[in-house]
Parts: C-alpha cells; structure tokens; sequence
C-alpha cells in the first residue's frame, strides 16, 4: 500500500507537501504505534508507519534514524513549519489525521488486509 492509499483511506492530510513520486515510491505493509521515542527507535521497521501524537524535531530525527519514511500524527495533531522542513530535508513524509491513535491503527490494519498487502 502506497502513502496516496494510506491519505484517501484513514482519511489523512499531507503537512509535508504533496510529492506524486513519493507517495508511489513508500510501501507501507505494516503500523507501528508509540510516542516513547527510545522505544520507536528499535521497535519500529522498514516498511512500518509510526503512528504517534509527538510533533516535535525528534520526531523527525528518530524516523530517519530508524528508516522509517512515514509518520503518521493522530488526533488532529500538526506541526510547526521548521519541523515540516525537516522532514522535507529527510525525506519523511508526515501525515495528520482526526482519528485517534487506536482508531487510525485499526483502519491501516484494514487497508492493508483489504489491499491483500497482509
């Protein structure tokens, strides 16, 4: 499953500016859900997104260390712009969504399992 799949099905919005090419190029095949940092930089894995509610530099920071090109952020929760050109530079797209975090986790696992990507 694609990020442009993962956006029309949660439902979620970019804060990182849309990129066609990205979004196909991100395989997304799994969820991975936590706002302990030190955690999320060994438990989540390629191919994860990392479902959170923390919007800060770190955020950022331990998806590049952890080679995780998706985050997703959960109860309507943004980010300022110099964090959004972070990402950018790091090449992580950020999404936002309404949904709680159990919520968006359970829809992704239905995206997927609908998809056949699971």
């Amino acid at each position: 499953m694609n990020v442009a799949e993962i956006i029309a099905g949660l439902p979620a919005v970019s804060l990182t500016p849309p990129d066609p090419e990205l979004y196909e190029a991100v395989a997304v095949s799994d969820g991975y859900a936590c706002d302990m940092l030190s955690l999320v930089m060994t438990g989540v894995k390629p191919g994860q997104a990392w479902f959170t509610i923390l919007n800060s530099m770190n955020v950022v920071a331990v998806a590049v260390l952890a080679d995780c090109p998706l985050v997703i952020l959960t109860e309507g929760v943004t980010m300022e712009q110099p964090v959004i050109d972070r990402a950018v530079a790091q090449g992580v797209t950020v999404l936002s969504t309404q949904l709680t975090t159990y919520q968006a986790c359970v829809r992704l696992n239905e995206l997927l399992h609908n998809s056949g990507s699971v």
